[in-house]
């Protein structure tokens, strides 16, 4: 049932709002760009206001965001990228009414792709602040053993429908059959959003589910994307849950071994103190959360990080290098095809570790963000039987083996 691969990478990118890509101006934009992040703030930008530009973008990668308010206030206050900015801090800081007025005004603005236009209207009515509750203790959750991604049960009202937990989703999304069931009111303005590892394109729109539970777990006022999903739909799959957004304040672990999902508020000393085959920190890269990684011999670069997909991963066409294919595979969805080609499994660097895929390594083009861009996907090929934490206060990704 959960074999199709076009189901896989279609979950995998859904979700990341795809954004105009900025012209590279200098050679501090140029290593942004690369994603060798490091160099940005050594290197020279084409001005003043490109480099506290810059300088800001970093910072919200690394949710520094105090570092970023700084950086926005010496930038001219009607200039496109100090408006910009405040949408992104906005975004950053969680902060529903400060993102209503700095949505309208990217809105006006001009924003390219729609989805501040469409933020504008859902938070133009009061929104209050997403929460996710869980019991004092933590508590565990069954996953479906036979699904390649976390798959649990959820229910919104009186509608019971399996749930992705999706890191590769910047936002958490249901679909439009769902969405009518519990009458809610999708924002008019709609925009186009990223799939099959951006490849494709499909209209979503924005609306607010009041209550998401899931055995023990209560997550309230949650923004979604709504989007048509006849594949998933017809499995019972009906919500793709971006972990980092809807579980902010806690932490997630996923056991692929023993398909269990585990929900705790973090602990500085046990954070510290917990075994880990590696552990890296995860940064913001636009919407989406990515790794600072190496794939074969490759330069170190931005990976988005995906629990979501099946395979081990994808790479864009421009890192992948060669042209050699051993096959090709065609991949549908959000309306659209795509023949990617397969390539030889290569080894996957990440945080002193090296990781071998399992199955072929896939070459997509990925779609552009503005000042990042995505050298490839990591997927669950490379962790399948180990724990994946994901903690949202440390913001770092904890990779371990089980323990005998």
């Amino acid at each position: 049932m959960f074999s199709a691969p076009s189901l896989m990478l279609l979950v995998a990118a859904a979700a990341a709002a795809p954004v105009s890509p900025a012209p590279v101006d200098s050679a501090a934009a140029a290593a942004a760009a690369r994603g060798d992040l490091d160099a940005v703030g050594t290197l020279a930008a084409a001005n003043a206001e490109e480099e506290l530009y810059l300088k800001a973008r970093l910072a919200l990668a690394h949710r520094r965001i105090d570092e970023a308010e700084s950086q926005l206030k010496r930038l001219p206050q009607d200039c496109s990228r100090a408006v910009e900015l405040g949408w992104r801090t906005a975004h950053a800081s969680r902060d529903p009414a400060r993102l209503a007025s700095t949505a309208r005004r990217y809105c006006q603005l001009g924003e390219p792709t729609g989805r501040a236009c469409a933020e504008a209207e859902l938070y133009s009515h009061a929104v209050l602040p997403t929460s996710a509750e869980v019991p004092r203790g933590g508590l565990e959750l069954s996953l479906a053993k036979e699904a390649p991604f976390p798959l649990m049960l959820g229910t919104a009202g009186r509608v019971t429908m399996g749930v992705i937990v999706d890191t590769g989703a910047s936002q958490s999304v249901i679909s439009s059959t769902l969405a009518r069931h519990l009458r809610l009111r999708p924002t008019q303005a709609g925009f186009p959003v990223g799939v099959l590892g951006g490849a494709g394109t499909a209209q979503a729109h924005m609306a607010v589910i009041p209550e998401l539970k899931a055995d023990g777990l209560t997550i309230r006022n949650l923004p979604v994307l709504v989007m048509d999903l006849p594949e998933l739909d017809t499995i019972g799959i009906s919500a793709i849950l971006s972990p980092q957004q809807a579980l902010d304040g806690l932490v997630v672990s996923i056991n692929f071994k023993d398909h269990v999902l585990a929900l705790r508020h973090s602990t500085p000393a046990e954070a510290a103190a917990a075994p880990a085959e590696f552990d890296v920190p995860y940064l913001n890269a636009g919407f989406d959360l990515v790794v600072q990684a190496s794939v074969g011999d490759g330069p170190r670069a931005l990976f988005g990080f995906d629990t979501g997909m099946e395979g081990g991963f994808s790479l864009s066409n421009a890192y992948a290098g060669d042209p050699a294919a051993q096959g090709a595979l065609l991949l549908r969805g959000a309306g659209d095809e795509q023949l990617l080609a397969e390539t030889a499994p290569r080894t996957v660097y990440l945080g002193g570790a090296a990781l071998k895929p399992q199955g072929v390594c896939l070459r997509s083009e990925l779609r552009k963000q503005d000042v990042f861009q995505l050298a490839g996907i990591l997927g669950n090929g490379l962790w399948k039987d180990r724990t994946v934490t994901l903690d949202t206060v440390a913001r770092r990704i904890r990779i371990s083996r089980p323990q005998v």
